[in-house]
């Protein structure tokens, strides 16, 4: 049973966070096209907002199936933990030849992050 909840709750979330991972280890993104000269395409932009809505979902996910204490406020742990890796995420980035850290890529991390509240606010008790 507690393999199965694993790979039902949590499988899926360290999953994404290593495809994450991946995707910031490259050296030319497919995506770096969007940028042309000193115009920031929003699209980039719009990449991480579902990217980290749909990371910080999978942090609520795994977060109120699991046995600890952050249960109390999973919406706030799930939020906490999405932001700390985009920073995280654009910190590495500065390694990684050909990038850098973006400071409107983490904007866009946190504003998808932080959209999980819809589902607080839709949550029925």
């Amino acid at each position: 049973m507690k393999y199965q909840h694993f790979m039902r709750y949590f499988f899926p979330l360290f999953f994404y966070l290593v495809f994450i991972f991946f995707l910031s280890s490259l050296s030319l993104p497919p995506q770096e096209n969007y940028k042309l000269g000193n115009k920031i395409s929003f699209i980039d932009n719009y990449e991480h907002i579902i990217e980290y809505f749909l990371l910080s979902f999978l942090f609520f996910r795994a977060i109120n199936h699991a046995n600890f204490r952050l249960k109390k406020n999973p919406f706030f742990y799930a939020i906490f933990f999405a932001i700390l890796y985009g920073i995280i995420d654009e910190i590495h980035q500065m390694f990684v030849p050909l990038r850098g850290f973006d400071i409107y890529d983490l904007l866009a991390n946190i504003i998808g992050s932080s959209f999980i509240v819809v589902f607080k606010v839709f949550k029925r008790d």
